[in-house]
């Protein structure tokens, strides 16, 4: 889901009425044309932009993992790509609805779909290059597109479209938009599935011959129109805006919030944080000023209407959430990466039934009531989340979760808070009312995902040595040849006073020693050589639950490679010394028996000392013999240690999944935070009888700028 897709309420009320109003409250009429012939087809081109624009936010979710991990970021900065759109977007919806006012709706259109493709286009580059700068600065472009797309296509039906068909063609714009918002994110995966996880760029060129053809056509097809003259486009303000969000959002990244003291002393949070300080009071005094400014804030003059826009702010935390949702999913439910898209139309058929549902609720209740059933099913989608799904992965806890996730947005993302501004304020800035109430969500839209994904990378960083710990601590190698006998006539040879002149100096290894030790790392590791290389440090951040196991035998297979020569040497290296001392006592023992054959002794003389010597160069036999034997025995070791990971895969991959769901259980408890909060800022909302008599006197301006409250 997307900015754009909480701002259809904004102009679907616009359209509604036969008159519009100014800020000063003063009543225009409607500047509407004769609907043109081919209207049906100008209506496709309209709502395939709008259907392309929507698709293209949702399909993004379920490959975010894919992208930062194809071009080597991490979390924290991967989620860039979500909150620099959004933030572009947000800052693109008041100016590419001025300069449609001022130019016409038809070039606008035209531009902004233009704008969108080339965005796609770029981003889809971004792969071959491998940039993740050029994939930002590509968003920021569809995020200026798309911020033109469904504002001027919503607001052009109602001018083209006959009056009897209005109803019908402003259904079609909320429902292509819901269908693109539910299906989007399995059309990400369904792509990905069919293309490959390698090939993720194909999830922005699907655009890209879409916006070709709306573009050619809409030269073709749409009407003309003399454009309305328009109020002046608060570039100041915007950029002011933009400035503070990119300064918050950069202190954000950069915050660590398990380590708050330490994340002070960080000159980019300070800076940061001291740029949104000084900044944010110029940009209220300037908005008091500004003829029609980004944001009025003369609305939070009045305390319930105050109370709305902060429950909107908070209601795009919530929302937000769902960008976390694929990843989670895919590990709950095993799930390999760029699948998780699929799980999310659960929570969109679950948001499609709660959204017609809060509005009839709405209309009989009021909103109070039916933001607080939304909040109540919210905080126990968390509580389900926190004490269920996460402790418990499995497809029946997450579709749980999911369903009253859904639900929960349904109602808190719909028309009960639309229909509290409407209500609390005059019928002549109820157009305003609603976009600022859009915008302030917008801002919460743009900073949550920053947080989460905070909340989520802090957590992650003992991944490795969680793993590593689960892993075998030796490996058990085949018993060498003659060990034993070896073992056995050594000590013997040892004890026998004859030879133990020749082997006082030789140190016996055991030779029947068939387990050593694997050092792979873990918590309790201090050895330099358990560190990973960047490769495998990244292949083990970058796995899923589907690959753990094969990732893990790989950073095994590493380490033997690092570690059995070592432990190869130091065998060898203690037979080489036996063979030594071996061989020079049978050289004595040569030395001694030529020296009695040379005295004429009989054979029965150093009979005894031959037979010894005949046993010592047999045992030199079987030494030479086991030493060869000693790399394949320990290569019978790897072979061994990788079957042993293999069969406990399954306690690897719960193990993973446990700990993974740790960091998703942060920004669990965020999404419950950020819901009762919004049940406590309802203690300022009023009652459906309060807010129906208080809205045919409540005046909040005066038309110049005051308040009359």
């Amino acid at each position: 889901m997307s900015v754009g897709g909480v701002l259809n309420n904004v102009f679907l009320k616009e359209l509604t009425g036969m008159k519009q109003h100014d800020k000063d409250g003063n009543s225009q009429a409607a500047n509407r044309s004769v609907a043109p012939k081919q209207w049906g087809f100008i209506l496709a081109l309209y709502l395939l932009g709008i259907f392309m624009g929507a698709l293209d936010t949702g399909i993004v979710t379920p490959a975010r993992t894919v992208i930062q991990n194809s071009l080597g970021v991490n979390e924290t900065t991967g989620i860039w790509m979500i909150t620099i759109y959004t933030l572009a977007y947000a800052a693109a919806i008041p100016v590419m609805g001025k300069l449609a006012d001022r130019f016409g709706r038809k070039p606008l259109y035209i531009v902004a779909i233009a704008l969108f493709g080339i965005g796609s286009f770029g981003c889809g580059i971004a792969q071959d290059m491998g940039s993740f700068p050029m994939l930002l600065v590509a968003r920021v472009v569809q995020a200026i597109g798309g911020g033109g797309i469904v504002p001027i296509a919503t607001a052009a039906v109602g001018v083209f479209v006959p009056r009897e068909k209005q109803g019908m063609a402003l259904g079609l714009v909320g429902g292509v938009y819901g269908i693109a918002n539910v299906f989007g994110a399995s059309a990400g995966s369904l792509i990905l599935g069919i293309v490959g996880n390698a090939n993720w760029q194909w999830i922005f060129y699907v655009n890209v011959p879409i916006a070709i053809f709306v573009v050619a056509a809409g030269v073709w097809a749409l009407p003309h129109e003399e454009p309305a003259a328009a109020k002046p486009i608060d570039y100041l303000g915007i950029t002011l805006m933009v400035l503070i969000t990119t300064s918050l959002l950069w202190a954000i990244q950069h915050f660590d919030f398990f380590a708050i003291a330490q994340s002070f002393q960080d000159r980019n949070v300070i800076d940061a944080l001291l740029t949104v300080l000084v900044m944010t009071p110029v940009f209220v005094w300037w908005e008091s000023k500004a003829k029609d400014p980004v944001i009025d804030f003369h609305y939070f003059a009045k305390r319930t209407v105050a109370f709305t826009l902060l429950l909107a702010a908070l209601s795009g935390v919530v929302l937000m959430a769902i960008v976390f949702v694929p990843q989670f999913a895919e590990n709950s439910m095993r799930l390999p990466t760029g699948s998780g898209g699929y799980p999310v139309i659960i929570l969109g058929l679950a948001s499609g039934v709660g959204a017609p549902m809060s509005g009839r609720l709405t209309d009989k209740y009021g909103p109070r009531a039916v933001i607080g059933i939304g909040v109540v099913i919210s905080l126990v989608a968390a509580a389900v989340l926190l004490l269920w799904a996460v402790p418990q992965p499995g497809y029946a806890p997450t579709i749980v979760a999911l369903i009253l996730q859904g639900l929960g947005l349904g109602f808190l993302v719909g028309a009960p808070l639309n229909y509290l501004m409407m209500h609390l304020l005059p019928q002549t800035q109820v157009t305003t009312g609603l976009a600022n109430l859009s915008l302030v969500r917008s801002f919460g839209t743009t900073i949550a995902p920053a947080i989460l994904v905070g909340l989520l990378a802090n957590s992650l960083g003992g991944m490795q040595n969680t793993l590593m710990d689960q892993m075998p601590k030796q490996v058990q190698i085949a018993a060498l040849p003659h060990a034993q006998e070896l073992q056995d006539r050594l000590t013997a040879m040892k004890a026998d006073p004859q030879l133990a002149s020749q082997l006082e100096n030789f140190q016996l290894p055991d030779l029947t020693k068939t387990t050593f030790p694997v050092n792979l790392g873990g918590s309790g590791s201090n050895d330099a050589g358990a560190k990973l290389p960047a490769a495998l440090t990244d292949s083990l951040r970058t796995a899923d639950v589907t690959n753990i196991v094969a990732r893990s035998v790989q950073v095994a297979n590493y380490e033997f490679d690092q570690q059995m020569p070592k432990q190869v040497e130091s065998v060898q290296s203690g037979i080489a010394r036996g063979l030594t001392g071996l061989e020079s006592g049978k050289k004595q023992m040569d030395g001694a028996i030529a020296g009695m054959q040379a005295r004429g002794l009989p054979p029965m003389a150093y009979a005894k000392l031959a037979t010894s010597r005949d046993q010592m160069a047999e045992t030199i036999t079987w030494m030479q013999e086991l030493n060869a034997a000693v790399p394949g025995a320990f290569e019978q070791g790897r072979e061994n240690y990788m079957k042993e990971i293999r069969a406990h895969g399954a306690q690897l991959e719960r193990t993973f999944q446990l700990e993974l769901n740790k960091g998703f259980s942060n920004i669990f408890w965020f999404y419950g935070a950020a819901a009762l909060a919004m049940l406590l800022l309802l203690l300022g909302v009023p009652r459906r009888k309060d807010l129906v008599t208080g809205a045919e006197t409540a005046v909040v301006g005066d038309g110049r700028g005051g308040f009359v409250i």
